[in-house]
């Protein structure tokens, strides 16, 4: 098979376990009570029912507004492949880099979402006045 549809494919799925799936869990349908199986689980967003679903409709969003941005790299790094015709070497390191950006969207999206935990809430997880 065609490396540029090998890393198409792969791509995709990648794509879709990291971005679609849990920001549409996230944003739309997450869990009401604070659990240890899904959500953004953290000490902070767990003090409180509503600092639980403050912190994972938050979470969704800012996944889903990534999404895009991935995704038009995605399509970048693609239509730059086959203008290119790059081997197979070049490519797996493409697909690398992509893997790292996601990480580090997710690690960016970890800092946004305790930093306005912090803003919204005391520590006993009750919302501040303002």
């Amino acid at each position: 098979m065609n490396n540029h549809i090998v890393y198409l494919i792969m791509s995709i799925i990648f794509f879709f376990l990291l971005f679609v799936f849990p920001g549409l869990i996230l944003s739309k349908g997450q869990p009401s009570e604070p659990n240890n199986l899904i959500g953004f689980r953290t000490k902070r967003s767990s003090l409180s029912k509503e600092s639980w679903i403050y912190a994972n409709t938050l979470a969704g969003k800012l996944i889903l507004i990534y999404r895009i941005f991935c995704w038009l790299i995605n399509i970048i790094i693609f239509i730059f492949m086959i203008i290119l015709t790059l081997s197979g070497e070049i490519i797996k390191y493409l697909f690398y880099g992509q893997a790292g950006l996601f990480v580090l969207l997710y690690i960016i999206i970890y800092f946004k979402v305790q930093n306005n935990l912090n803003k919204v809430f005391d520590l006993n997880g009750n919302r501040r006045l303002q």
